[in-house]
């Protein structure tokens, strides 16, 4: 029979349903209050049940240690390939990337040669170009 906090109770061990919380009693009222939920446990069953719990604890802790431990080293290991992935994704795809062309030069030699070649061009190197442009026109408009 279900007993309340701060009501009688015989002596001999409770349980306190709300805390999971057992304690042995000596007689009068018991402690906590009016929303506290106490189980009376008979003796032989603790003396059963305390061995069996004790043994459960040393069986399951190092498997929880071992579990904790292979969870952190995989957080770990996954934290660290990743950062190695992003950092291959960065060089190898570049934010100047556009479909369509080749870049088998790689980003440094194109900024190299797009800097040298960003010198004005000559009056002679201008007429060059036009007269090699209106050749090619002649020629498209001929064939």
């Amino acid at each position: 029979m279900p007993h309340r906090g701060l009501h009688r109770g015989d002596p001999g061990l409770y349980l306190n349903v709300r805390k999971g919380e057992l304690i042995e009693h000596s007689g009068g009222l018991l402690p906590g209050s009016s929303k506290d939920r106490y189980v009376r446990v008979p003796l032989p069953f603790m003396v059963i049940l305390g061995p069996l719990l004790g043994g459960l604890y040393v069986l399951v802790l190092p498997l929880v240690a071992v579990a904790g431990a292979v969870y952190i080293l995989a957080r770990w290991v996954y934290k660290g390939v990743l950062a190695v992935a992003t950092a291959l994704l960065y060089l190898l795809v570049v934010p100047t990337w556009m479909p369509g062309r080749s870049y088998l030069l790689g980003l440094r030699s194109r900024r190299r040669k797009t800097e040298e070649s960003k010198e004005p061009a000559t009056q002679d190197e201008l007429e060059n170009l036009s007269r090699e442009i209106e050749e090619k026109l002649k020629g498209e408009r001929r064939g």
